[in-house]
């Protein structure tokens, strides 16, 4: 991910607002791959993101963290259908 871009699609279902994302990662298995699907630069991308597990000291530290990250082995972005 990176910033700027606008998460509207979790796992194939539209993401109503940040409530609702943090909601459905929380409900997710750390480990899982999930398509996460953007907008980004007025673009449609899907990524594809591992659910990690939250470590609350981090998340303590750094604003916005919900647990989603990026496979760094994962190919580069699609266009969503």
């Amino acid at each position: 991910m990176e910033p700027g871009d606008v998460i509207v699609a979790y796992a194939g279902e539209p993401v109503d607002d940040s409530g609702d994302l943090q909601s459905r990662v929380v409900a997710t298995r750390p480990g899982t791959e999930v398509a996460v699907d953007v907008i980004r630069n007025g673009e449609p991308v899907t990524l594809d993101v591992t659910v990690g597990e939250l470590d609350l000291e981090r998340a303590a530290r750094s604003a916005g963290h919900y647990g989603v990250r990026g496979r760094r082995d994962s190919p580069q972005p699609r266009q969503m259908q």
